[in-house]
């Protein structure tokens, strides 16, 4: 069975590690949970390590990993948090499926 239990939101994951920290998880992070906080379309988490920096797979980027479709996903690097704010709705929208307007609708509640 691969996804998220019926009914249960599917968990987008941003990894908290220290390579990743290095290139603006955090920032990354905080963005996505601020989309996301008013939504059932997604939860998204912080975790430790996803594992993505071993075997340089990393290249300066930042790991997420996506339950539903047990896919991991690395961002561009992020200094400002506009740009992790555009990277965190993109990847939501795209890589977990949540509709633009249901979190535009719920930046707005």
């Amino acid at each position: 069975f691969v996804g998220a239990p019926f009914g249960a939101a599917p968990k987008y994951a941003v990894c908290q590690g220290s390579v990743c920290t290095k290139h603006g998880s955090a920032l990354v992070l905080e963005a996505a949970e601020g989309l996301a906080c008013s939504t059932e379309g997604v939860d998204v988490v912080g975790k430790s390590c996803l594992g993505a920096c071993r075997g340089g797979r990393l290249e300066g980027g930042i790991a997420t990993f996506v339950s539903s479709t047990r896919s991991s996903v690395i961002l561009e690097r992020c200094d400002e948090p506009c740009a992790a704010l555009t990277q965190a709705r993109t990847a939501i929208v795209r890589d977990v499926g949540v509709a633009p307007a249901e979190l535009f609708g719920a930046a707005l509640e």
